[in-house]
């Protein structure tokens, strides 16, 4: 297998994978051989039918299907170990090319850690100081500078100055993904309620 590796924003990975017609065809004839073992026809035991009576009865599209499941996540996982790759979510798979005869073709998009980077927090830090000591005396607000006591910034206020001294590179994908999730949570906690108010009677309907 052939693979290729590119690095994209904010740690997202994209693989290329080539797998070879000869492993992808030896698979289906494992995958055919295990069906044909099912295959019952009249007059035969099963699994005993000939074979080119046999195969007629597979749907080679589902026998193809077995074989993607078999072959993709094996051929993924071999990619992250030849790359040194440690991703933290699931792979977004296609399929770009799958012809008979022909090598396959597959892209697998996934993401490691974002990358975190932090900025010049000092110069953040001394020009929050710098800013709080030059604050301006507002009547009714703030007391007079000469009876206000000279204070520095709080800790929140020092908090937050570091949080946007810090920069997060974080992959689409990896949004994408969160998103996917959270709005699957979402549907899954309202189905049952929207259930209930189809099956309840409207509290103005008259009978």
């Amino acid at each position: 297998m052939i693979t290729t590796l590119e690095r994209k924003l904010g740690n997202t990975i994209e693989l290329t994978l080539l797998i070879p017609w000869s492993h992808i065809e030896a698979t289906y004839k494992k995958m055919v051989d295990a069906l044909l073992a099912q295959v019952e026809l009249p007059g035969f035991r099963k699994g005993k039918a000939p074979r080119d009576l046999a195969e007629k009865q597979l749907d080679r599209t589902k026998v193809y299907e077995e074989v993607i499941r078999e072959i993709i996540p094996k051929a993924y996982t071999d990619a992250l170990t030849e790359h040194q790759l440690r991703p933290i979510i699931n792979p977004q798979i296609e399929l770009v090319e799958a012809q008979e005869s022909k090598d396959w073709k597959v892209k697998a998009v996934t993401a490691e850690k974002p990358k975190v980077t932090l900025g010049d927090y000092r110069k953040a830090i001394a020009t929050l100081h710098t800013e709080k000591k030059n604050e301006i005396w507002v009547p009714g607000q703030t007391k007079p500078a000469e009876e206000k006591k000279e204070t520095g910034p709080t800790v929140a206020e020092v908090l937050e100055t570091l949080y946007k001294a810090v920069i997060v590179d974080i992959a689409p994908v990896i949004i994408e993904n969160e998103v996917n999730r959270m709005l699957s949570s979402l549907h899954l906690r309202r189905l049952p309620n929207r259930k209930k108010s189809l099956s309840a009677k409207p509290k103005s309907m008259k009978l």
